[in-house]
């Protein structure tokens, strides 16, 4: 008997062997959106699925094993470092200007004024590189026989990076890579080059395969 994978029929004989979960959301009063990659001994699929009030939608795509052609993926995160110092120089400057040409009076002068909107700039500056830091995740699939990507996938926790563009929503949408970002760049490269190479080796290899993580980023 066929296998179905989140909703997503299977063929006969094909089973499932990994399964990634690339991107979600999860807020009071925003639509629920998780993002799976899933590969199988004959495909690899992707599954988008969001559940808002009005109902829920479902995005799948995918591409056939041997004919993927490439496969590139990048994963970077942190804080703003730039807009951090920035943020701290006009801090200090601000602070400086106040006490170099203050008299300790009640009336504040020009420069004093200067200094106030300095540090406060500068304040604003540090907050927002703190708190907007995250993690931004692109994974792009090639194929042989079409042009373009069959499977591409881009999503960041800010908005200074690829959005998904909203499945259901009309409109685009920023979501936080998934807790299997990592694991996915770790792995995919040689599950497909396994599984074009020998399909029932692969399978049986990759169904029991337990992961090395690599904690370089760890998860917010």
């Amino acid at each position: 008997m066929a296998q179905i994978y989140r909703g997503i029929q299977l063929a006969e004989g094909e089973q499932l062997i990994r399964e990634y979960n690339v991107g979600f959301l999860k807020k009071r009063f925003k639509p629920k959106i998780n993002l799976s990659l899933g590969v199988t001994n004959r495909r690899i699929i992707e599954i988008g699925e969001s559940r808002k009030i009005g109902g829920k939608a479902l995005l799948m795509s995918d591409v056939q094993i041997q004919d993927v052609a490439g496969f590139n993926a990048i994963l970077a995160g942190g804080i703003q470092i730039l807009q951090l110092i920035a943020g701290i120089l006009l801090f200090i400057i601000g602070l400086g200007t106040i006490f170099t040409n203050t008299n300790f009076g009640i009336i504040f002068g020009i420069m004093e004024i200067i200094g106030v909107i300095l540090i406060l700039i500068g304040f604003i500056l540090v907050i927002v590189a703190i708190l907007g830091r995250g993690k931004m995740l692109i994974i792009n699939i090639r194929s042989r026989s079409t042009q373009g990507t069959p499977i591409s996938i881009g999503v960041t926790s800010t908005k200074r990076g690829p959005s998904l563009e909203a499945i259901g929503l009309g409109r685009n949408v920023y979501i936080k890579p998934g807790p299997d970002a990592e694991k996915v760049i770790l792995e995919l490269s040689s599950i497909i080059m396994d599984l074009q190479s020998d399909p029932e080796s692969a399978l049986k290899k990759w169904s029991n395969y337990q992961t090395l993580q690599n904690t370089s980023f760890p998860q917010q």
